[in-house]
């Protein structure tokens, strides 16, 4: 059979099938759909668990102080000895691998403009910080080590703080007021939009933590003058973070005195496998494939019929499947375990058999007159429509 003629068998199939053809390609064209979803899907939460990342740092260690533990009880997060300026400098002279090193002392205050307003986080931090952060200067500089060691009443600004108090207007210069204090705005920071915790990274003022600590903060920091607070750092690329992670944790165990099977009274984390392992937590695969699946489950031919349903003959009945409810044998008991065959007919008498003899032959005479009558008016149709040979036609079955 030629390539045409199965086309225009195929084609013929699916017009008389109408409903089984839509039906078929319904099925194929949501289960395409499906898989193109779950491709997007998972792309795109690859993408935004590495914009997150990269938000953060790929190769930045953040330490902090743990929990402190006096009369029996924990005092929380935060509450043990705090890292202070040297803590912070010994690090820097033992670790060659350290690219970039800074502590950040946070809190929060009103910040005012002229005769506006408004409340967000005020940060002090080393010089580094804006490196350690992969965080870029929009408009202005950075601080000076000068400005870090005298502390020095200068402030950069994020695009949340120029929004609410700017109005359009430029802020390099400008003289804002944190809880009281005149500082002057020497640049503004490029907006990081939201952190994977969702808040706003561009909300916040930095300011030096020399002055932070002095003019901003509260008293716990003033009762240890060179705390740093937390200390976030990043790694040299040529050097794997996990080993480099284990070998600070060695370190600052030993340079806070801690004795042997005890516990750490400090953490040292690592954003990126924390926002890996919180978003593979969050996003859940199976269920969300499952979900772009189930529409397909009310089509036929694409539901989980089973082999049976999958080698169904057009034009034949499937074959039902009994339980064993019934008692085992009997093939007309309902729920019986045996499928009981068709009747076969009773044989047709030698009367039956001449009518039909008879009638296959008068019909067999008319065809082909019928055939020579085209033949004369358009000798093609030989080539279109064969002829059938008389007493060709099949007997009846019994």
């Amino acid at each position: 059979m030629g390539l045409w003629k199965t086309i225009s068998i195929a084609l013929i199939a699916l017009r008389l099938n109408a409903l089984r053809s839509f039906l078929t390609m319904l099925g194929i064209i949501i289960g395409i759909a499906s898989v193109i979803v779950m491709v997007s899907v998972s792309s795109g939460s690859k993408a935004e668990i590495e914009r997150a990342i990269d938000q953060l740092g790929s190769n930045m260690l953040s330490i902090r102080p743990g929990t402190d533990m006096a009369g029996g009880r924990h005092g929380g997060d935060g509450t043990a000895t705090p890292f202070t300026e040297k803590d912070m400098k010994r690090l820097k002279d033992r670790f060659a691998f350290i690219d970039g090193i800074s502590g950040s002392v946070s809190s929060t205050a009103p910040v005012v403009y002229g005769n506006k307003n408004w409340t967000t986080g005020i940060t002090g931090v080393h010089i580094d910080y804006l490196r350690v952060r992969q965080w870029l200067i929009e408009e202005g500089r950075n601080f000076s080590e000068r400005e870090i060691r005298s502390g020095g009443k200068v402030a950069l600004l994020g695009q949340e703080v120029i929004k609410n108090l700017f109005d359009g207007s430029p802020p390099l210069g400008a003289k804002i007021r944190i809880k009281n204090v005149p500082f002057t705005v020497i640049g503004t920071l490029q907006a990081k939009g939201e952190s994977s915790f969702g808040r706003s990274q561009d909300d916040v003022v930095l300011i030096p933590i020399s002055t932070a600590r002095m003019r901003v903060s509260g008293r716990d920091e003033r009762a240890v003058p060179d705390n740093v607070g937390n200390i976030f750092l990043t790694v040299d690329l040529d050097r794997e973070i996990r080993i480099a992670e284990e070998e600070l944790n060695e370190f600052l165990r030993e340079l806070r005195k801690i004795a042997a099977g005890a516990q750490d009274d400090f953490s040292v984390r690592n954003f990126s496998e924390f926002i890996r392992a919180r978003n593979d937590s969050c996003f859940c695969p199976r269920r969300a494939l499952a979900a772009a699946r189930s529409p397909g489950e009310f089509l036929p031919g694409t539901s989980r019929a089973g082999p049976a349903a999958a080698r169904a003959v057009p034009g034949r009945r499937p074959a039902r499947v009994h339980r064993r409810q019934g008692r085992v044998g009997d093939p007309w008991r309902r729920g019986s375990s045996r499928v009981p065959r068709r009747r076969r007919r009773a044989p047709l008498s030698w009367q039956a058999r001449a009518r039909h003899r008879h009638r296959s032959a008068a019909l067999g005479r008319r065809a082909q007159a019928l055939h020579l009558a085209c033949l004369r008016h358009d000798p093609s149709v030989a080539l279109r429509v064969p002829l059938v040979p008389l007493g060709r036609y099949p007997e009846p079955r019994n």
